[in-house]
């Protein structure tokens, strides 16, 4: 593996911050492993740790974890692991990673950068850390799956998850830890415990986290030199668009001076990454987007933050400078998308080759073209409801066609659910929680209860957040004596009276 010299990050220290966190929940943790109940139940796990003696492994067996990807391998494995970690990894590469990104293919990075990455974890405590935090999201997704096994799962997952903000505090104390890895474990970790466990709790710290790592990269710029690092940073920079959309730029005095600090943080940091990562034609294939629609995102969010400024944007009175921004993400989003269809598609016609099909190869092209179109529209009609809705601050009335054609879309993709794949929650909570006619809030109610299946707490979140938009907007028309479709009801205000902290990932 290819260690770089860093600086150790210093600034409020990310890794004493997760040290914290790690001792929260510890105690109890700890309780579980001492229960009778627990002993009594055969659900041990060996616990992993980088100076244990159990757990050795031959040269030809480190070899062999640094050459291969697990996609090759007949049955992923875990050096020195025991047989429910093996399992755990097995069901997290098998099950769980084609359901992470909406067009799967060879190139999936849960499947093949993250895992590869992770089986390393005797050269480093960032690999140790990225396992231990791939074993919990694999023990929460089958905790929410299975109700026999629950409680088990939920107990082998949370003492992953302790393990893994264990080993990555001690991995950001080291000044020569692989950037890769050290950003993966940082990421896995995050979705492990906000999206499949569904903590709300210590999803900005989280995030915060990473943006002061990268941050500390910045010089180097590592993601221009190493695929690994390119994979693992298009996903920090999505996951910082994303959880972007959820927060309110306030203009008031009641906006704290810390909370505008890290809001330019966190976009000084991203203004110096995503030309160099959205300059990669692939870059946003995990979500089911594109650079053009992601770049359209991106400038929704600085076009936000300008008119927060300023006081907001009452409606048809923009400047001629925000109306050439809104113009310029228009024609983002109005790009032509066929070479995009014909990039994923060559990607699984990659997979075709190495994994022949019985099916006519004509027919598998033209059922995963109207696959990856679907998903394309999808986001595309997304980021244009979030644009007029949150951003220019439309009624619901004026987007209720968009919104009703995008879970239209989803509805259509969810339904071959022998696909094996997901779809991305973001643009159809987008659309979802802005529905208010009975057609469009059926199709919505449908769509994410398809969600809340694939096992990820988040998506149950996202419904019950969606329900609770509904119901206050049609509480404010009937106080208002109105049409429930103009009243303007901003959900992220409802996320913050709800203390609710989500990634729509």
């Amino acid at each position: 593996m290819s260690l770089s010299t860093v600086e150790p990050i210093h600034a409020v220290s990310v890794s004493h911050l997760l040290e914290a966190e790690a001792n929260e929940l510890v105690d109890d943790v700890e309780e579980i492993w001492d229960s009778p109940q627990s002993a009594a139940s055969g659900d041990e796990l060996s616990c992993i740790s980088i100076d244990s003696p159990t757990f050795t492994a031959t040269t030809s067996d480190l070899d062999l974890a640094r050459s291969s990807t697990p996609w090759s391998l007949s049955l992923p494995w875990v050096p020195g692991g025991s047989l429910e970690e093996n399992d755990l990894f097995y069901h997290y590469i098998s099950a769980l990673a084609p359901v992470m990104t909406p067009i799967d293919d060879e190139h999936n990075p849960w499947n093949s950068t993250y895992p590869r990455l992770a089986i390393q974890w005797q050269t480093s405590p960032a690999a140790c850390s990225l396992l231990h935090a791939i074993l919990a999201q694999s023990a929460f997704q089958r905790a929410n799956l299975s109700q026999a096994s629950s409680s088990k799962y939920l107990r082998v997952g949370t003492r992953n998850y302790v393990l893994a903000l264990r080993h990555l505090r001690h991995s950001l104390d080291s000044p020569t830890e692989d950037f890769s890895t050290n950003l993966a474990a940082m990421l896995t970790v995050t979705i492990a415990g906000h999206c499949f466990e569904g903590q709300s709790a210590g999803l900005t710290h989280h995030v915060e986290g990473a943006i002061q790592y990268v941050k500390q990269h910045l010089a180097r710029r590592p993601w221009t030199v190493s695929h690994d690092a390119w994979v693992i940073t298009q996903s920090f920079v999505l996951h910082g668009l994303i959880s972007r959309t959820t927060k309110v730029d306030r203009s008031d005095a009641v906006a704290s001076r810390a909370s505008n600090r890290k809001k330019y943080n966190f976009q000084d940091t991203l203004d110096e990454v995503i030309a160099d990562v959205m300059a990669n034609p692939t870059f946003a294939y995990t979500v089911g987007s594109t650079p053009h629609f992601m770049k359209a995102l991106y400038q929704a969010r600085q076009l936000e933050s300008e008119l927060s400024g300023s006081q907001g944007p009452p409606q048809g009175r923009l400047s001629i400078a925000q109306l050439v921004q809104v113009s310029n993400i228009l024609a983002d989003l109005n790009a032509p998308m066929e070479p995009d269809i014909e990039l994923y598609l060559s990607r699984q016609q990659e997979r075709w080759i190495q994994q022949p099909s019985c099916e006519p190869t004509c027919t598998l092209e033209e059922r995963w073209r109207y696959i990856i179109a679907k998903n394309l529209c999808l986001f595309k009609s997304g980021i244009e409801i979030y644009l007029f809705r949150v951003v220019l601050q439309y009624p619901p009335s004026a987007v209720a066609p968009q919104v009703l054609s995008t879970l239209q879309t989803a509805a259509e993709l969810l339904e071959p659910l022998d696909r094996a794949a997901s779809v991305s929650i973001w643009p159809i909570f987008i659309a979802a929680v802005e529905a208010y006619e009975p057609v469009a809030q059926d199709l919505a109610d449908a769509a994410l209860q398809v969600c809340s299946s694939l096992g990820a707490v988040n998506r149950k979140t996202a419904h019950d957040i969606v329900k609770t938009v509904w119901a206050r907007r049609e509480g404010i028309a009937a106080e208002r004596d109105c049409h429930v479709g103009d009243v303007q009801l901003d959900w992220r205000d409802v996320l913050a009276d709800l203390n609710i902290d989500i990634l729509l990932l």
